[in-house]
């Protein structure tokens, strides 16, 4: 039987205020794409651009910066 790798927990910085149901969305799809990699990670950043999330994270194995594409508003 193959057993997946557990998801990793995230704490998301003081710093950051309440934030909406989409963004907390993408910061779950990307803390959840580093499974297997990292057990733990701190949300320290969020960002925009026109068309992308940016995340700032500390894990284990070091910082890291994230994308994520969303959807066009329209």
């Amino acid at each position: 039987m193959i057993v997946p790798s557990p998801l990793p927990a995230f704490t998301l910085s003081p710093a950051l205020d309440d934030l909406d149901d989409t963004t907390l969305a993408a910061i779950e799809r990307c803390v959840h794409s580093l499974s297997g990699y990292v057990e733990t990670a701190l949300v320290t950043s969020l960002g925009w651009t026109d068309r992308h999330v940016v995340i700032e994270l500390e894990t284990s194995i070091g910082p890291m910066l994230m994308l994520e594409l969303v959807a066009p508003r329209v």
